[in-house]
């Protein structure tokens, strides 16, 4: 089986015949801190949906400089899992009302649930503090906050438990949005038509070609993961494979942003 790959470790190989899958590298000089961060501390990216193809995981690590701590932050619907490589790091979340602090040390490993408000600190004067994290979305979500007190799922939920609709947030980071803008504008290109439906739906049709339908499906299903706000519906009639795009009102800027205005 033949493959292209990139031999600095970033972004997914892809299989010639499309029809395998492969392992993938990223090397320590690879690592990006092109992902949420939070002040305090230095996150780095190795495996995302960006690196790596990755549909439902994100591994990094994060770095705390002696005797520093974090902001307070949390990660949204991400649940995590932290492994201490080095120094001894102290994670602090409200227990109750009550301030709780986790003493660490290298080789320990610590579970945060997912929207639990914390921060770590690394009171240790000389050494740096150095945890692996894996995550269970395929971007890290990072929500910075004034302080540790719960308030639920906030801007970066799937669904507001208020009203039941979808929030307005995207939860890449600002590379990762463009360089998802760049996709869509690629895709687009090879667009034959594009209009607006009588449901207010942008509605872009494209040569029903194998191909074609694989890239529209795999970018649609990557942006929902991203903005579950978006709906896609994908048609195939007459030769013409027809992707249809409707979100609320309030996402109307998005729509147009990412594909254009009929």
């Amino acid at each position: 089986m033949a493959v292209t790959s990139d031999p600095a470790g970033r972004g997914p190989a892809v299989p010639s015949d499309g029809f395998h899958r492969r392992l993938y590298q990223v090397a320590q000089r690879s690592l990006s801190d092109d992902t949420g961060q939070t002040p305090g501390m230095r996150r780095v990216e190795a495996l995302s949906g960006t690196s790596v193809g990755s549909s439902a995981l994100w591994m990094g690590q994060t770095h705390v400089a002696p005797a520093t701590k974090s902001a307070n932050h949390h990660h949204g619907k991400s649940e995590t899992g932290i492994y201490v490589a080095a120094g001894h790091p102290e994670f602090v979340f409200l227990d109750g009302d009550e301030e709780t602090r986790l003493v660490t040390g290298a080789g320990d490993y610590v579970y945060v649930p997912p929207w639990v408000p914390h921060r770590e600190e690394n009171p240790d004067p000389d050494n740096e503090a150095v945890v692996i994290l894996a995550r269970t979305t395929q971007q890290a979500i990072v929500v910075n906050l004034p302080d540790l007190r719960w308030v639920g799922p906030v801007a970066v939920a799937t669904v507001d438990p208020e009203s039941a609709v979808p929030l307005i947030a995207c939860q890449l980071s600002a590379g990762a949005r463009h360089e998802r803008g760049e996709q869509w504008s690629t895709l687009l290109g090879d667009a034959v038509t594009r209009d607006r439906g009588e449901d207010g739906a942008v509605r872009i049709s494209f040569l029903a070609q194998p191909d074609v339908a694989a890239r529209v499906a795999e970018l649609a299903l990557r942006e929902q993961q991203c903005c579950p706000f978006f709906h896609f519906s994908v048609d195939v009639s007459e030769g013409a494979l027809t992707l249809s795009v409707s979100a609320p009102p309030e996402a109307g800027a998005l729509v147009e942003e990412l594909f254009g205005t009929p």
